[in-house]
């Protein structure tokens, strides 16, 4: 099978075609391989003493050479013989130059030459730039490696949760990273190994999360480890990714591996089991440990086949091979993720019971077996396949078909019961009490009880499943392995090995499930947010989080929609570089960022209202840019820069005169660039002495008021404050406050959110009267009615005076909902519209009133010959039918002049309103202002 699954592989690997990025990558690394070859001679090799690995090295190369210039090779065409270097730059920037198989092929393949010639170390260019590390972690097929071998650990954390684990040669911590992330909290301690204690520091910063529960220790796992310092069998797994290959004897180092871990522990290793992938031999061929098994035979790889791993592990106390991945190409991955376990006699059995003689058995020879089931003639099938299995072990097998058919009498002490009648019908359907009572003389009696049931999770219906030729022996072997754990005499821990004793197995779909009480933890996070903040890792390949700001902090949420919709006249737009601040625009304030299309790969320039990792934008509202990724903060900070200080131009009167206090030094020049255009003029001031340069103003916070007015200008029209301690409307002492009102009363006053919020869709503080003015004014305006108005005011203004009603009272409630708990805002929402009601129903019986005080001595006035009563009683739109047509229009003047009374009261308690509003302190509806411009124009300043 093994040789099968090669074999394929390399007829896969022919059929490649020249664009697949791994044959590319494999082109790219046999030019440097090649370069090798034609670039030092065989005179220099001679001359330069070089050392066993570097011999090794040019032995490979000359190697390959020679199978690609015979037309040989498996995938290597002979033409990229005639490579250039150029066309290789040309290839790796095509595809992507920061790819870190790329990266590292060309920082070895380009500095070999050197290296062998002793002028530099293979490390010193490797290590540059963490390019190994990512190599580890990213390179083509590890992602997929370190996926595979931290799935294999959960599973046998998911079995044994309470385990011990060591990693032999964690080296970077790529793999071990993998494996956090699947295991959970299902394990016990974690030892993270390496030959030498270099890179333990930044796997210490990298795994400070789990810190309680690592253990950073040296091995070199080619000598014993006992020797060093580890107890013998303290492990129940060990991990090993890509470490066991760069050891000069595999049988050796696999016996020292061996004697870490107790019977039953798990071995897992990662390791490269095909020998034509010439990548890594240009990326680690420079270095000592990729040739040591030279002398083992290993001259041009280190690698093994899967078949000689299969008979190493034998050799070395381990079983055969439990599991393996399969490797369908091994261009891309050319690795596998190997199982095995460690063994002795008892662990022997367990694994392999129905291989092993009936006379190794501890129960052999000396119990009886009673067998359940048979009534159907599937069932009887798999019973003489049981049978056939299990009848050499026993002293006698009793075969009984049905509940209903033993006695008490019939049923011998100390048997062992395998019930399979499941697969005749289920056992609790119309149970008799024959049925029960035998059932509860069997659970009296006998030593162990292996039930055997199906559709467990489901309605079982009438019909069972056939069994197929394999359940005979699945079955056989877990109840051997019942009776062997059943009669020892101490726990598998106990005993010191790793073996559980399952109450429950499940088989589904070929799989033997274990079943375990498992936290949902998306439940839990969801639960538990409602009391504290839940934080975890998210895959930005496969989810979207916004930035938001929410009790005095940033805050990242994921989105519940992983996914953005393709949708005409919009761009899905994954963002690179984002400011934190919106500023202001036409729209509303927004978010910018740059980022790439997800159609079409090119780089845009948006805004948006969500400040995510991806956006959904309209393509009005973005543009296509040629940025480098490398200058994206700069040309955001820049772009930050010039909107700004166009935003302040634009509210400054030409020929006036701005004060902005304690500017960021990015916006200065703009700023004085932009007024200067309109003839205006600013003023800097600051209170740092550094920054002290033309047209500013050092101030020092403690500069009495008389000089700051003899300081300031005269003719001020706007002052921005742009300080961190901004309180210029909060009446404090401070320098920007005392500033401000040292200035002429008719100057406008801003402070920072009028460049930049940490939310969007914000507007500034000065639109307050915007809002509450309409009140009064459609009001007032009411009031000005005649009988003879015209529609156009009489609409509009009702138009009017309806929006500032509908802010009042909407507003209340808005503010409820943000800044109250949510418990409390149910109450609150009673109490607002309780209160609103209740003075509505107040001011419309004021109202009633004053018209019906007002409309008498108006009809005097204008009518006095009609009644009040009737108007009143008909109302406004019956009393035209009850009056005579010459009486009409005097008492429409009347009727209005009583009417226009009424609006003297919203008008007045509006304006009363719209005064008080300014008394209260202000609040940002889901947002706060930044107090300074955003750190991206000092970063840009620094850069220019």
């Amino acid at each position: 099978m093994v040789e099968s699954l090669l074999l394929n592989s390399q007829v896969a690997a022919r059929e490649k075609l020249d664009g697949d990025l791994e044959v590319i990558k494999e082109r790219v690394a046999f030019y440097y391989l090649r370069m090798l070859h034609e670039t030092v001679t065989q005179d220099e090799r001679t001359s330069f003493q070089l050392p066993s690995h570097h011999e090794t090295l040019f032995d490979y190369s000359q190697y390959i050479y020679d199978i690609v210039q015979r037309d040989e090779h498996a995938y290597v065409k002979r033409e990229w013989m005639n490579d250039t270097y150029e066309e290789m730059c040309a290839i790796t920037e095509r595809y992507d130059p920061k790819d870190p198989d790329f990266l590292l092929i060309a920082a070895s393949g380009e500095n070999l030459p050197a290296v062998v010639r002793g002028q530099t170390t293979i490390l010193e260019h490797m290590t540059k730039g963490d390019k190994l590390n990512n190599y580890y972690r990213d390179a083509l097929g590890f992602h997929k490696l370190n996926e595979l071998i931290s799935t294999t650990a959960a599973q046998i954390a998911h079995r044994y949760p309470n385990i011990n684990i060591c990693e032999i040669g964690a080296g970077t911590g790529g793999s071990s990273w993998a494996i956090f992330g699947k295991l959970g909290t299902a394990y016990a301690s974690y030892t993270y190994t390496d030959i030498s204690v270099g890179f333990f520091e930044k796997a210490q910063e990298k795994f400070a999360p789990y810190g309680d529960r690592i253990t950073y220790k040296t091995l070199d796992i080619t000598s014993s480890p006992v020797k060093q310092g580890f107890v013998e069998g303290a492990y129940d797994l060990v991990v090993m990714a890509n470490v066991l290959h760069v050891t000069p004897d595999l049988e050796e180092t696999l016996r020292n591996t061996r004697r870490l871990l107790k019977p039953g522990g798990y071995l897992v290793m990662m390791e490269f089991i095909n020998e034509s992938v010439m990548r890594l031999g240009v990326i680690i061929g420079g270095l000592p440990g990729w040739w040591v098994g030279r002398d083992t035979g290993r001259r041009c790889s280190p690698n093994v086949s899967l078949e000689q791993w299969h008979e190493l592990l034998l050799k070395s106390g381990f079983g055969d091979i439990d599991t393996h991945t399969p490797v369908y190409d091994p261009v891309i991955m050319p690795a596998s993720i190997i199982t095995a376990r460690a063994i002795d006699d008892e662990i022997t059995i367990l694994k392999s019971p129905l291989s092993i003689p009936e006379s190794s058995l501890p129960s052999a020879q000396r119990t009886e077996l009673i067998i359940l089931g048979g009534k159907k003639n599937t069932t009887m099938a798999l019973v003489d396949g049981v049978v056939s299995h299990l009848k050499p072990r026993y002293r006698s097998v009793i075969q009984i078909d049905t509940w209903e058919e033993p006695d008490e009498t019939s049923i011998p002490a100390k048997c062992c019961v395998l019930n399979i009648s499941g697969f005749d019908g289920p056992f609790w359907t119309d149970i008799t009490t024959d049925r029960f009572e035998n059932f509860k003389a069997l659970l009296m009696v006998s030593m162990s009880v292996l039930w055997v049931t199906w559709g467990s999770n489901q309605d079982n219906g009438d019909e069972s499943p056939t069994p197929d030729s394999g359940t005979a022996s699945l079955i056989a072997e877990r109840f051997l392995r019942l009776e062997v754990t059943t009669g020892w005499q101490r726990t598998p821990s106990e005993n010191g090995k790793l073996w559980s004793i399952e109450p429950e197995y499940k088989v589904e779909q070929g799989e033997i499930l274990v079943p375990r009480v498992m936290p949902e933890m998306a439940q839990n996070d969801r639960y538990n947010s409602a009391k504290r903040k839940i934080v975890k890792e998210v895959n930005l390949k496969q989810a979207i989080v916004t930035l938001g700001w929410s009790n005095d902090e940033y805050n990242l949420r994921e989105e519940e929609n992983p996914s953005l919709p393709s949708l005409p006249g919009y761009r899905r737009v994954l963002v690179d570089t984002s400011i934190l601040s919106s500023i202001p625009t036409p729209a509303g304030r927004l978010f910018v960022t740059l980022g790439r299309d997800l159609d079409n790969g090119g780089r845009v320039l948006s805004v948006s209202s969500k400040n995510a990792s991806a956006i959904l934008v309209s393509e009005r509202w973005s543009v296509p840019v040629h940025v480098r990724r490398s200058i994206d903060v700069q040309y955001l900070s820049f772009l930050l820069g010039y909107l700004s200080s166009h935003n302040i131009a634009a509210l400054v009167p030409a020929g006036s005169t701005l004060v902005v206090h304690e500017p960021d030094p990015g916006l200065v020049s703009m700023l004085s660039r932009h007024l200067s255009n309109l003839g205006s003029r600013v003023v800097f001031t600051t209170s740092n002495s550094q920054l002290l340069k033309r047209n500013w103003l050092l101030l020092h916070p403690r500069t009495p008021d008389r000089q700051l007015r003899a300081a300031l200008p005269k003719d001020v029209s706007m002052y921005l404050d742009l300080s961190d301690d901004w309180s210029t409307l909060q009446g404090t002492e401070t320098l920007d406050s005392r500033i401000a009102a040292c200035l002429p009363h008719l100057c406008e006053k801003f402070d920072g959110s009028m460049l930049g919020a940490r939310e969007s869709t914000q507007r500034p503080r000065r639109l307050a009267l915007q809002i509450q003015g309409p009140g009064p004014i459609g009001s007032g305006l009411i009031t000005t009615f005649t009988a003879d108005t015209s529609k156009e005011k009489w609409i509009g203004y009702q138009i009017i005076a309806g929006f500032g009603r509908g802010a009042a009272l909407n507003m209340p409630i808005v503010a409820s909902q943000e800044y109250l708990s949510r418990d409390s805002i149910a109450i609150a929402s009673s109490a607002i519209a309780l209160c609103q009601y209740l003075t509505g129903s107040i001011a419309i019986s004021v109202a009633q009133a004053i018209f019906q005080n007002g409309l008498t001595p108006a009809l005097e006035k204008y009518a006095p010959n009609v009644d009040p009563t009737i108007i009143l009683d008909a109302g406004a739109t019956g009393y035209a039918d009850v009056l005579p047509a010459d009486q009409l229009p005097r008492v429409r003047f009347a009727y209005n002049e009583a009417l226009v009374k009424v609006f003297f009261l919203p008008t007045a308690t509006a304006a009363v309103a719209a005064l008080l509003s300014f008394g209260f302190s202000w609040k940002k509806i889901g947002v706060e202002e930044h107090k300074e411009m955003p750190p991206a124009v000092s970063d840009h300043a620094q850069s220019k």
